[in-house]
């Protein structure tokens, strides 16, 4: 730091308009030399969000999104977002921002409205862990002089009194610092000095010196621009001395209509987080649909023609014995929709469709409705709990949180050719009332319902031809008791209906069935002397292989190796001789065979035995004296 300190920062609260000199491009090299981060606030949605981004990403530091208009905008009325909460989000950033730059975690942020009589006591608790050696708990509020006070009581139920407490009316301040806190939950009651006739907006806020930390990773961390119609990813990075794993973590986006969302963050190597169990957890905020106006050219002659919109995001990491909070916002630009359809085109090339009404994966929402929404154009159950997306939203639920769906996926189905037909199998839940049964004939083309009354697990469709590849989809129905304030029995029957389940390609023929057989080798002895052995072949008695998937087999495939590579179809016998691969004394030999029948079907998997390779053991003959 040129200042000399061990530690320095900037933040910067701008609306990033470039009217006046020096530019951004100007200091740009000079700021960045400093070594000092940058909290870049973008104040308010006719700022330029995008360059404030760019801001925080040079420099290494934090960039936050504060709606300053939002409250008379159109999108949210000033009722549920008013100056008080502009105010205290505004003042949570400055102190998020100076804690990071001291070396502090935040722990809690929570908004409350005090009592509006005396010895009245709100009630709010944090976790306190063993890693902090100093607590700050703060009390913020907007109205100057409404004189709030709070009181601290640890783990054990004792009242706390801090050393030189901060306590500023005019500028709505109090500061409390504990150091070497006991471990445990800590209780925070907020009450007021003087009666008043209307409860106060304030904050609460826990942080502490610690090692102990999450690291949120927006794209101001890693300095992609994002645009509507595309999933931006979240990250955060859970770790003490190391990594940390099995933590729940749960990152929640306010979007610039007001709406927050929740997405989960995983650390299972499935949801782009890296390895399984590697402290990195991820997920994807797909509802990146909205973007305010440009603001009005700027002075000077600069051009500043984006429409762009701020995302604001928290994120929460906590276990049984700690909780962690990080705060974030991204800046996205307004996608390009050539063909004006209000579908941006990176969301038309990347789900592959097109068409703003169409409804392809038959849950009930047109592809603008998905694209609204942040769902799944091509995923009738984007939350994957079992409800359908469209169910969801009908009925008020969220498409995108698996905890709220009234229905749970069928554990199964299967599709299996017959001579003729196709047979389904699939589980009923006796909380379904019935099952609609989909089928189209090919992947693009339209789905065709063949029946709607289906309650049992068996269905078996004989409207098809052999030698026709058909798909089948199949929707679980069960009708739940709701509130309905227009009838007279306050009582009606809501109908939600789960997400559609696909099933794979399936062609009936006049033999249907993939030849399937067991192989032996020295008819099923454990150990050989001898490489040289013999195969033999029998029908599996299991229920699902009948004489039909055995008596046809005319060809064999047999190979030492599991890629079969030069190996040719030689006609079936039922006993045949085969020498093993060259195998180490002890060890395990194996051989693989894939079969065929008259008609051309193969079979489905690979059929494999073993046998211990053991040439040491020699019988002596017993000579006796």
């Amino acid at each position: 730091s040129p200042t000399g300190n061990s530690r320095c920062g900037v933040t910067l609260l701008s609306d990033g308009m470039e009217n006046a000199s020096l530019y951004w491009a100007d200091v740009m090299t000079d700021t960045i030399d400093t070594g000092c981060p940058v909290t870049a606030i973008a104040f308010g949605p006719e700022s330029d969000e995008t360059l404030m981004q760019e801001i925080a990403t040079a420099t290494g530091g934090d960039y936050f999104y504060n709606d300053v208009f939002v409250s008379s905008s159109s999108l949210v009325s000033a009722a549920t977002y008013g100056y008080d909460d502009i105010a205290l989000e505004l003042g949570g950033y400055y102190e998020y921002a100076q804690g990071r730059t001291e070396g502090r975690e935040r722990l809690l942020a929570e908004n409350g409205v005090s009592p509006t009589e005396l010895g009245v006591e709100n009630k709010h608790y944090v976790m306190v862990d063993e890693t902090i050696s100093e607590a700050v708990f703060s009390l913020n509020w907007a109205r100057p002089n409404s004189y709030l006070r709070m009181k601290l009581v640890d783990p054990n139920g004792n009242m706390v009194t801090p050393i030189d407490p901060v306590v500023d009316d005019e500028n709505g301040h109090v500061i409390y610092r504990v150091s070497k806190p006991d471990s445990g939950e800590w209780t925070i009651l907020v009450y007021i000095l003087e009666q008043t006739g209307e409860g106060v907006p304030y904050q609460v806020v826990v942080s502490g010196h610690t090692k102990l930390s999450l690291t949120l990773f927006l794209p101001d961390k890693y300095g992609k621009v994002f645009y509507t119609g595309q999933a931006v990813p979240i990250y955060a990075l859970v770790s003490y001395r190391e990594p940390l794993t099995g933590v729940q973590v749960d990152a929640y986006v306010t979007a610039p209509d007001g709406i927050e969302g929740h997405v989960q963050l995983f650390d299972d190597g499935e949801h782009g987080d890296g390895m399984v169990n590697d402290g990195l957890y991820a997920g994807l905020y797909t509802r990146v649909n909205r973007w305010y106006n440009p603001p009005p050219p700027p002075e000077e002659g600069q051009q500043h023609e984006k429409y762009q919109s701020g995302f604001r995001v928290r994120v929460i990491a906590e276990t049984s014995r700690f909780r962690r909070e990080a705060l974030g916002s991204f800046a996205v630009l307004r996608g390009i929709d050539l063909d004006e359809d209000s579908l941006p085109d990176v969301y038309e090339e990347f789900y592959g469709v097109d068409d703003p009404k169409g409804d392809p994966d038959l849950d009930k929402l047109v592809t603008l409705d998905e694209y609204e929404l942040g769902t799944h154009p091509l995923n009738p159950d984007t939350d994957g709990g079992g409800e359908g997306d469209g169910s969801e939203f009908e009925y008020g639920q969220d498409p995108l949180d698996p905890s709220d769906d009234n229905i749970e996926p069928p554990a199964f189905f299967h599709a299996s050719p017959l001579n003729g037909a196709v047979r389904l199998i699939f589980e009923f839940d006796p909380v379904f009332d019935n099952v609609w049964l989909y089928r189209r004939n090919g992947t693009n083309d339209e789905w065709a319902v063949i029946s709607g009354t289906v309650r049992t697990g068996v269905y078996t469709d004989t409207t098809v031809k052999n030698t026709s590849t058909y798909y089948y989809g199949i929707m679980p129905m069960t009708a739940l008791i709701g509130p309905d304030v227009t009838s007279e029995t306050g009582a009606a029957a809501e109908l939600h209906y789960g997400g559609m389940m696909v099933s794979d390609g399936v062609t009936p023929m006049e033999d249907p069935f993939k030849p399937e057989a067991r192989m032996l080798i020295n008819k099923g002895a454990p150990v050989t002397h001898d490489l040289d052995v013999t195969l033999s072949f029998t029908r599996y008695e299991e229920e699902g292989f009948g004489p039909e998937t055995f008596d046809d087999i005319a060809w064999v495939k047999i190979s030492n190796t599991p890629s079969f590579k030069g190996v040719p179809w030689q006609p079936f016998a039922e006993i045949m001789p085969w020498t093993l691969a060259d195998t180490p004394p002890g060890e395990m030999a194996y051989v693989y065979a894939r079969f065929k029948d008259e008609v051309g079907n193969e079979s489905v998997g690979t059929e494999v035995a073993m046998i211990l390779y053991d040439w040491w053991h020699i019988q002596l003959p017993l000579v006796a004296k």
